[in-house]
């Protein structure tokens, strides 16, 4: 969840004694067949709560350029993972089953086994791309991609939610009752005063909007610009599974919105690439519920404050868990960002 993300592209680090290289070629002789080769591994920059890892399969003439998705079986689990993430093996299923409807994500190819030794995780193609929206910005090859990257993102939403529950694995349910009492439950988690994030805690109960038809809904939870792989023609794939959720669909064209996501880009709401009638339009010719403007603005106030509350509390998990996570403390110093993007919104 942090805004620079660095999974698929940036710093690479080789070595890390944490993903033997022998452990992994065994992964690939049991999955590929004994002749394969693994080649090329390499670390990739961890975001905030997974590691990544680029390498080859070379089989005969074809080469597989692949990432592991991974958590370390030495790696903890903090109280902000088991309160939203789902585990590995979930994401795994879940991300086979929307490419079954029609959802671009990177194909998984196959998930690791608890023999293997190496925690949780899959496997899944290597896109090539741009996913760091502040390069992509800087960058005129993406001029044409982010013009249409607003419509494009209503057409994989209204797909994303209209996955058939069933079948779905074990995904928790975040209405906006639940959120909204979670919410008053990490204020006190955390034991200090915050009263800008109280008052808006109370505003949104207060003004709670109806709930979308038709629900709940399956939620992707992170669908933002830094969580996309794009190229010359727009949006390739969506990436990170990890808070899908049952909710209310609202959540997730909301969150795209808000202006932390927008990368300085404030005259161009939705993710800093468009506008918000052309993410809209798009989601409901798509199939979408329709968007009644007055709950799209509560949801885009619901998920500022949201993010505000996952950012305190990660400067909470950092200081009292055994992860030592300089980049949850880096996240965590923006929830004031997020108190003030709040009463901007209630202007």
């Amino acid at each position: 969840m942090a805004d620079v993300d660095r999974r698929f592209r940036g710093e690479l680090r080789r070595g890390d004694e944490r993903l033997p290289n022998e452990q992994l070629a065994a992964v690939v002789a049991r999955v590929f067949g004994t002749a394969a080769r693994l080649e090329n591994l390499e670390k990739m920059s961890s975001g905030a709560s997974r590691q990544s890892w680029s390498f080859d399969v070379v089989t005969g003439a074809e080469r597989l350029e692949l990432v592991l998705r991974q958590d370390p079986p030495d790696a903890g689990e903090s109280e902000l993972d088991r309160l939203f993430n789902i585990g590995r093996a979930e994401e795994y299923q879940l991300i086979e089953m929307v490419r079954r409807n029609g959802v671009v994500t990177p194909e998984p190819l196959f998930a690791l086994e608890p023999e293997d030794g190496l925690g949780q995780g899959f496997a899944m193609r290597r896109i090539k791309g741009e996913s760091i929206p502040q390069r992509a910005f800087k960058d005129p090859a993406y001029d044409r991609a982010h013009s249409l990257m607003a419509a494009q993102c209503g057409d994989v939403l209204a797909r994303i939610h209209s996955v058939d529950r069933e079948g779905l694995p074990s995904l928790q349910d975040h209405s906006l009752g639940l959120q909204l009492e979670f919410f008053v439950e990490l204020l006190d988690i955390y034991g200090e005063p915050h009263p800008g994030f109280e008052y808006a805690v109370r505003w949104l109960a207060d003004h709670r909007p109806d709930a979308t038809p038709g629900g709940p809904h399956l939620v992707h939870g992170d669908f933002r610009n830094g969580n996309f792989i794009i190229g010359p023609d727009g949006l390739e794939v969506v990436l990170d599974w990890e808070l899908a959720h049952l909710g209310d669909p609202m959540e997730d064209i909301a969150w795209l919105c808000i202006p932390n996501w927008r990368y300085g880009r404030f005259d161009k709401p939705v993710g800093g690439f468009g506008q918000r009638h052309e993410l809209f339009d798009a989601y409901e010719a798509a199939g979408g519920p329709a968007v009644e403007r007055g709950a799209a603005l509560y949801w885009e106030t619901f998920c500022t404050v949201r993010w505000g509350l996952i950012c305190l509390f990660m400067s909470l998990d950092r200081f009292n868990d055994d992860g030592h996570s300089l980049e949850r403390a880096a996240i965590g110093r923006r929830a004031a960002e997020l108190e003030y993007d709040f009463y901007e919104l209630m202007d």
